[in-house]
C-alpha cells in the first residue's frame, strides 16, 4: 500500500481525530516511534480509581473486572498491550466501515430491483 506522506501537525484533538477516522495508522506505521511512560502498579491505580459514589454501578463493576483480569500483567508489557488494543479498535473500525457500504450498496440493489419491479408493474397495468 503506498504511504501518504507524513503525518501531519494537528490544531487540537477534534483534527486529530478527523484525520484518523479516515486514515490507517499502519500507512504511517514508520514514522511512529515508541511512547515512553511510566505505569503505577496496579494497586496504586485501583486506589485512584476508587470514586464509586460518581461511577455508574456497571461501569464499577467492569472496570474492577478488567484491573482483575490485568493484575498480573508486568508493567513492561503494558506498552504492547495497549498498542494491541488501539490495533483492535482500529480494524473494528475498518471492519464497520466495510460493513455499511456492504449495507449501503445492497440497499442501492434493492432500490433498483423495486424500481424495475415497479416499472415492470406499470406496463402489465397499460
Amino acid at each position: 500500500m503506498p504511504k501518504r506522506g507524513r503525518i501531519p501537525v494537528f490544531k487540537n484533538y477534534e483534527e486529530m481525530g478527523e484525520f484518523w477516522d479516515t486514515h490507517s495508522l499502519a500507512d504511517y506505521w514508520d514514522q511512529t516511534e515508541p511512547a515512553k511512560f511510566k505505569i503505577p502498579k496496579t494497586g496504586s491505580l485501583r486506589k485512584k480509581r476508587s470514586r464509586k459514589d460518581k461511577i455508574m454501578p456497571e461501569q464499577i463493576d467492569y472496570r474492577q473486572a478488567l484491573m482483575d483480569e490485568t493484575k498480573d500483567v508486568p508493567d513492561e508489557a503494558w506498552p504492547n498491550l495497549l498498542q494491541i488494543v488501539r490495533l483492535f479498535k482500529e480494524s473494528v473500525l475498518v471492519q464497520s466501515r466495510q460493513a455499511a457500504l456492504e449495507l449501503q450498496t445492497e440497499f442501492a440493489q434493492w432500490d433498483r430491483l423495486s424500481d424495475e419491479a415497479l416499472e415492470q408493474f406499470e406496463k402489465e397495468l397499460e
